[in-house]
């Protein structure tokens, strides 16, 4: 990267200035941007988020992983997930499932995608069908709804979905409130979503929206449709009548399979104020009312103490308490442990 910079800059036809032209980036870059990034730093960034390869990395100047670094903070704009699927696409080509092995005929990352998800179409099990709700099926079209995380992640794969992210809560979210729908062009592996939030109090939220590959909304004559296939949009609005999300699709098995598979881990906060009758009022689940202030979670706040400050031990406040609060958050929901001091 620093040469190519150089040889840019170099005029001469024998580049004969490029080395000291390297050089001085070299020092440039260590001495003014990166004398606070050390290397391993910079090493450690890019393989924890971009996957790239370590020992490959070891072999740069520290100038050259600068540079490196801030390519790819710029170029792979959704950061990981583009370095996975790229790999991802290496790897299925290297074990014969790319249906176009040329890899020089690829102009853009969405002529991968879609041989990524032919490549995934081509991989389902007859387990990873019971996991999905078939709308209706045909030799170039299938319509479903998945009605678990591994199946969104299967028949999603190669888009941008919040519902095949790693955090597993945006499906179970769409899992349990909406009608969620994915319609997959077999032949070209071309995709859309559709969703319907069902239980939201806001209206907004209620409506019909379409989604292309990327996760951006989208709307019905955008969509890779001829004239001939919109009946895929009468079959769509049909099985939105049905007003069922997706969770009441599934079994007693199915359901215990999701709320395994994206179980959250239990998360514990704990606030200790001074209680005296009256003065402590649940606001929100991260917040509570002392004494007409609003104090946030792990800080307490005492009639004496000018600031809150943080409780460390319990123990250094039963002397000065009345009583001793304990709000614990599980799985989103408060819970009070009033204990007398």
């Amino acid at each position: 990267m620093v040469e190519i910079i150089a040889n840019a800059i170099d005029p001469t036809p024998q580049n004969k200035y490029v080395d000291m032209i390297c050089r001085m980036i070299d020092n440039n870059l260590v001495e003014e941007n990166i004398s606070r990034q050390n290397k391993d730093d910079l090493i450690g960034y890019l393989t924890d988020v971009y996957h790239l390869d370590k020992n490959y990395l070891k072999m740069l100047s520290h100038s050259q992983l600068f540079i490196l670094y801030h390519i790819s903070d710029r170029f792979f704009t959704s950061r990981e997930s583009e370095i996975r699927e790229i790999k991802k696409f290496i790897d299925y080509n290297e074990r014969g499932l790319i249906i176009n092995k040329d890899v020089n005929t690829y102009k853009s990352f969405d002529d991968m995608m879609s041989a990524m998800s032919l490549a995934e179409m081509k991989s389902f099990s007859k387990d990873m069908e019971k996991q999905a709700h078939i709308v209706y099926q045909d030799n170039k079209w299938v319509i479903l709804r998945p009605l678990t995380y591994e199946a969104s992640c299967k028949y999603g794969a190669a888009t941008k979905w919040c519902t095949t992210d790693r955090n597993k809560e945006y499906f179970l979210r769409y899992w349990s409130e909406c009608v969620l729908i994915y319609v997959i062009n077999k032949q070209t592996g071309y995709k859309f979503a559709v969703s319907k939030n069902l239980v939201s109090s806001y209206e907004d939220d209620k409506k019909t929206q379409f989604w292309n590959s990327k996760d951006k909304e989208t709307g019905i004559g955008e969509l890779e449709l001829s004239m001939d296939e919109m009946f895929i949009i009468t079959l769509i609005m049909t099985e939105l009548n049905r007003k069922l999300t997706n969770e009441q699709l599934c079994d007693d098995e199915l359901k215990t399979k999701v709320r395994k598979d994206c179980r959250i881990e239990e998360k514990k906060e704990e606030i200790t104020v001074r209680l005296e009758p009256g003065n402590l009022i649940p606001v929100a689940e991260n917040e509570v009312l002392v004494g007409g202030e609003m104090r946030w979670n792990g800080v307490a706040a005492m009639p004496d103490v000018p600031e809150p400050v943080p409780v460390v031990d319990e123990r250094q406040w039963l002397a000065a308490a009345d009583a001793l609060v304990t709000l614990t958050r599980a799985e989103g929901e408060l819970q009070e442990d009033i204990q007398q001091a």
